[in-house]
């Protein structure tokens, strides 16, 4: 998966997809820019996750506080739009988890499809 750009849309220009197993922070964003939706599948999961999104180049999982955190259901799927964006200032970074608190750091069982538009 990986990147790839929308020419013309009207939601974003680049859309970042991932389908992630652990815990590892994964690289959205080098610069500033929005967001405009986040698609979250957590299908293959049988408990919640959590998305953690750093405005930060080199984020800690379990230390460094996320600007934006998402939740999905067990075995379902959700998305969040933001149709006017929210602003981040620095890089974008992200990481998929079983718990909500800033210090969790348990990744996921199975893969969970992480969707992000946004507009560098």
């Amino acid at each position: 998966m990986g990147r790839s750009t929308i020419a013309g849309s009207y939601i974003g220009t680049h859309v970042i997809e991932e389908s992630v197993s652990d815990n590892s922070i994964q690289s959205g964003d080098t610069s500033s820019g929005s967001i405009y939706s986040v698609y979250i599948d957590n299908t293959a999961n049988s408990s919640a996750m959590y998305v953690k999104l750093f405005e930060n180049a080199s984020p800690t999982l379990g230390t460094t506080d996320p600007g934006f955190l998402f939740s999905v259901g067990a075995s379902s799927t959700i998305q969040y739009n933001f149709p006017q964006g929210i602003a981040y200032s620095t890089a974008l970074k992200w990481a998929v988890v079983q718990g909500g608190t800033d210090d969790n750091t348990t990744g996921p069982g199975f893969a969970v499809i992480v969707r992000i538009t946004i507009s560098t």
